[in-house]
């Protein structure tokens, strides 16, 4: 993320996702994760997906297309 705790502003979540991609920079990227903060249905659906995933996990509150936004993976398995 920014060193000032910024979250980063991208268009859409596959942009988003391509940025998660390269600070997790691990071959092994699954459940990856996304909703908007703001509809409690998608927090739930995102929560539970965090739940499930194993080994190193990685989580960022983003930006999409101006509204707040959390997206997440796991990795090295």
């Amino acid at each position: 993320m920014n060193d000032d705790a910024t979250p980063m502003e991208f268009k859409t979540f596959e942009a988003a996702f391509a940025w998660m991609e390269e600070v997790v920079d691990d071959p092994y990227i699954d459940n990856q994760r996304s909703c908007y903060t703001e509809l409690p249905d998608q927090v739930a659906a995102f929560l539970e997906a965090q739940r499930q995933g194993c080994c190193g996990s990685f989580d960022a509150d983003v930006i999409i297309n101006g509204l707040p936004a959390r997206i997440g993976c796991n990795y090295g398995h």
